[in-house]
């Protein structure tokens, strides 16, 4: 199990890459080493929001902050993309809305499989027990969890409306039937009445089959939420991460924990 703090250009790579992926990827990667401003590669990726629309009303989102018209990726839209499909290897749901309440969401992982991408989704985790055959059916790549508490006080206070037992089981559900995929992660919403739980964080997805946890720092989109940045906090930052730091390699030495 690995912490991540920040994202980077190398993708996850769960599977073989066609030849055409596999040249677009190279091609990509090294205009973005050398700052290329204009592009002779394709994207690697695909980064498709399905809905606006959530199951939940979580304290930070910026949803809160904004008029938002509800709003649903058509999938026929998907048409648009036939001519450059086969240069992409990635396709991530995702965006300020659940991906998985789209009407059509196993429709979407259909295309990707069909057309050979990794398929990779962003969820709260509230309909993962709906979808655990189809993730295997369609062999999900990658999943991320948005979890914000190592307790059902904690994230369900930030996470309203989300049940933080239901998600932990359902995302055993998982990690209890998968060979080779789907390689899981948490992303963690960093600020500053929660920070100090991302080592329990870090304790429970070790405990759990949880691959990895992603850290990212709150984002205010509110008056409200201004107090909760960690801006001009380093030192607990860094106290935290090194206090998670140290779970791992405990976890590591006596489980023999890594990554799948």
């Amino acid at each position: 199990m690995s912490i991540l703090r920040a994202k980077t250009i190398n993708l996850r790579k769960t599977r073989e890459l066609t030849s055409s992926q596999k040249e677009n990827s190279h091609l990509n990667e090294t205009e973005a080493v050398k700052f290329k401003t204009t592009l002779e590669s394709f994207p690697r990726r695909f980064v498709f929001e399905l809905t606006n629309s959530c199951n939940l009303n979580c304290i930070m989102c910026g949803r809160n902050s904004a008029n938002f018209k509800l709003a649903r990726f058509d999938i026929s839209w998907l048409k648009i993309f036939d001519a450059v499909v086969h240069n992409v290897e990635e396709v991530t749901l995702m965006g300020w809305g659940e991906p998985t309440t789209h009407p059509k969401f196993i429709d979407f992982l259909i295309w990707a499989h069909r057309n050979g991408l990794r398929k990779y989704f962003c969820t709260n985790g509230k309909l993962l027990k709906k979808l655990l055959n189809v993730i295997f059916d369609l062999e999900v790549d990658i999943i991320a969890v948005s979890l914000d508490g190592a307790n059902a006080e904690t994230n369900e206070r930030i996470r309203r409306g989300s049940d933080f037992n239901e998600i932990i089981r359902n995302i055993e559900l998982v990690t209890s039937k998968r060979q080779k995929w789907p390689y899981i992660n948490f992303v963690f919403t960093a600020m500053k009445s929660n920070i100090s739980q991302l080592p329990e964080i870090v304790k429970l997805a070790s405990d759990i089959g949880i691959d990895e946890v992603k850290v990212v720092y709150l984002t205010a989109f509110s008056k409200d939420m201004v107090d909760e940045i960690l801006l001009d906090h380093e030192p607990l930052v860094q106290d935290c991460f090194y206090q998670a730091e140290m779970v791992t390699e405990q976890k590591r030495d006596i489980y023999s924990f890594g990554t799948h």
